[in-house]
């Protein structure tokens, strides 16, 4: 009797967990993959090796050697072989945008000292389209050397905000929704080219090219205009960048 009641009790708890299993199954199912797999950027952000420049710039063009040799002579205590790991980054104008100690095996106040012997002998660069960036790996001693590496960058990419909201006033006239857009009218909405600022708002906004209806190129425009953006980075600071909006 009792080995009846206890086969029919562990029935139960095997039908109950896969049971249990399928409901799971089914919820997860129709969850965005993102918000069960957390290792899935919620924005697909890109980080990497900067692509601008293409190749870490010479130490020669980015500053005078010579003359940081010179400043550095008797100028630290730091023993031979220690290094500094600076972040430079430059102004379209070519200017000084930034420049930071990221990690060093000096006291602080030696790759301060460091730091503004650079910052003196810095040379202006030549002007680019966007801000960019470059490392610059100091190795202290009696021959001290300077080695460029490429910054890591990650791309403004596009969170939302304001602009979702646009979404849900439709034009009187037309009817589009941006997100909601049948297929026909979507594929006439051309890229969309943002300058996203480093506080994340949509500095200037273009299309690269027209739709063929006004109302609808403006109501992309406003989208786009009032979208919220993670800025872009270099070395994990917010810079000023490009990025290209598709809602296609």
């Amino acid at each position: 009797m009792n080995r009846g009641i206890a086969s029919r009790s562990r029935v139960t708890a095997i039908a109950f967990t896969l049971a249990m299993a399928v409901l799971l199954t089914h919820l997860l199912w129709g969850q965005d993959k993102s918000s069960v797999d957390k290792s899935v950027s919620p924005s697909g952000r890109h980080c990497g090796p900067a692509k601008n420049p293409k190749k870490p710039p010479p130490v020669a063009q980015l500053l005078d050697s010579a003359a940081l040799h010179q400043d550095l002579l008797g100028q630290t205590s730091a023993p031979a072989g220690a290094a500094v790991l600076m972040t430079i980054s430059f102004e379209k104008e070519g200017t000084l945008h930034r420049a930071l100690v990221l990690d060093a095996d000096v006291p602080q106040a030696d790759a301060d000292s460091l730091l503004g012997f650079v910052l003196k002998d810095l040379q202006t660069q030549k002007k680019s389209d966007e801000i960019w960036g470059t490392r610059l790996h100091v190795t202290l001693g009696s021959g001290a050397t300077e080695v460029t590496e490429k910054a890591i960058a990650c791309s403004a990419e596009p969170i939302g905000g304001e602009g979702d909201r646009l979404v849900t006033d439709r034009l009187e006239l037309t009817n589009y929704d941006v997100q909601n857009m049948s297929p026909e009218w979507k594929h006439r909405i051309p890229p969309i080219d943002v300058v996203v600022g480093a506080d994340g708002r949509a500095k200037d906004v273009k299309l690269r090219s027209k739709s063929g209806v006004l109302t609808l190129d403006d109501l992309v425009m406003n989208y786009a205009r009032n979208m919220h953006y993670e800025p872009a980075l270099i070395d994990g600071f917010a810079v000023e960048a490009p990025y290209q909006l598709e809602l296609r």
